[in-house]
């Protein structure tokens, strides 16, 4: 099963390979190829099926729009004192409108993990902005960027850009100097 689910892979058909990958016993593989297809419940259940429970909080919460069950999972199993979790359990207060303050105080947490050289791991600064335009805060997804780019965090300022590019549809200028090796 593993080598069809490689063959389908080379030949552009993630659906088709996830299928194989769950057949083969390799869930995670398969959630990843799911996600590739847009196919986010299915990545969820994959994703569940190993144990993954922050992966599958976070598609449910912001692909599925599952917000009751992300929620039920940040209660049963989510540890908050990891800035992830808060990310999760902010992007589902962000679904429903609420906890605005909980959620730029977690915001600010993630700024000033992203500012440190080698900032936090990912997926935190594409959680964080995800939170923040799920907020309607572009402000908030600016100094998330500002402050990735600022920590060195290669690719910073070229994410920025193109998160830019398709939120508003302009080209994104920044200051002079912010971008030449830093986090560019």
């Amino acid at each position: 099963m593993l080598a069809a689910a490689e063959c389908y892979l080379e030949a552009a058909a993630p659906a088709d390979a996830a299928r194989c990958f769950l057949a083969a016993g390799e869930p995670i593989r398969a959630a990843v190829a799911y996600v590739e297809q847009a196919m986010y419940r299915e990545a969820a259940d994959a994703y569940l099926s190993e144990g993954q429970f922050l992966w599958t909080a976070w598609l449910l919460a912001h692909r599925v729009d599952d917000i009751q069950s992300a929620r039920a999972l940040v209660e049963q199993r989510g540890q908050l004192d990891d800035i992830r979790w808060q990310l999760v359990r902010a992007r589902c207060d962000a679904a429903q409108d609420i906890h605005a303050e909980r959620i730029l105080l977690v915001l600010g947490d993630v700024q000033r993990l992203q500012a440190w050289p080698d900032g936090a791991a990912d997926p935190i600064e594409e959680w964080a902005v995800a939170v923040a335009t799920a907020l309607r805060r572009p402000d908030q997804a600016a100094l998330i960027f500002a402050a990735s780019a600022r920590g060195g965090s290669a690719g910073a300022v070229v994410r920025w850009r193109d998160w830019f590019k398709r939120e508003y549809g302009e080209e994104l200028v920044l200051p002079p100097g912010l971008g030449e090796g830093n986090g560019q």
